[in-house]
């Protein structure tokens, strides 16, 4: 399942990226209203959920229901969501030139990201790389464990360890590191 939503959330990255380049301005502002219209929800279910609760208390079992039956709570969310709706519709507001150039700069951006897809694959390779080396970890870090007399001799066990774990992953990182700058 893991691996099969690992591909699944890379294909939705890559339809996203390639949608960014011709609808980059419908996506940016449906974002930011569907941004507005979640905190709007928000504030109204508090309202709501407010006006519904009696004054007199009730029987919780845990902390968490203790707070869900208390006014108060939905008064104080609904009074964060509502600030929260406030400084960002000011925010909108008077940044609407920037938003706009922040939206061409993501047109150019993805313009250049289509002419260079491997550099999408970049985290996909350091990631399987980076399980390569945990197994490899992790097989090391057993064997050592696993012998009697390393057990007894905690200096020698920590130089093995050093020696046959810690450095060769930190070489390997650099490494692979200085190979995809030098080769892509």
């Amino acid at each position: 399942y893991l691996l099969g939503g690992l591909f699944v959330i890379l294909l939705l990255c890559l339809i996203y990226i390639f949608l960014m380049r011709f609808l980059v301005g419908v996506i940016v502002w449906l974002t930011i209203f569907l941004v507005f219209g979640l905190l709007i929800f928000g504030i109204g279910w508090s309202y709501a959920k407010y006006k519904e609760l009696n004054d007199e208390p009730m029987t919780a079992t845990t902390l968490l229901e203790s707070f869900t039956y208390q006014k108060k709570t939905y008064l104080a969310l609904g009074i964060i969501l509502l600030i929260i709706f406030l400084i960002l519709l000011v925010v909108v507001i008077f940044l609407r030139k920037r938003i706009q150039i922040a939206i061409e700069l993501i047109k150019e951006a993805s313009r250049a990201i289509s002419n260079m897809w491997f550099a999408l694959l970049f985290p996909i390779v350091t990631f399987v790389l980076l399980v390569l080396v945990i197994v490899w970890f992790v097989a090391v870090a057993l064997y050592p464990s696993s012998l009697l007399f390393l057990a007894n001799n905690l200096q020698m066990s920590l130089s093995i360890y050093f020696l046959f774990v810690v450095l060769p992953v930190y070489k390997f990182h650099c490494l692979s590191v200085t190979l995809f700058f030098k080769y892509f």
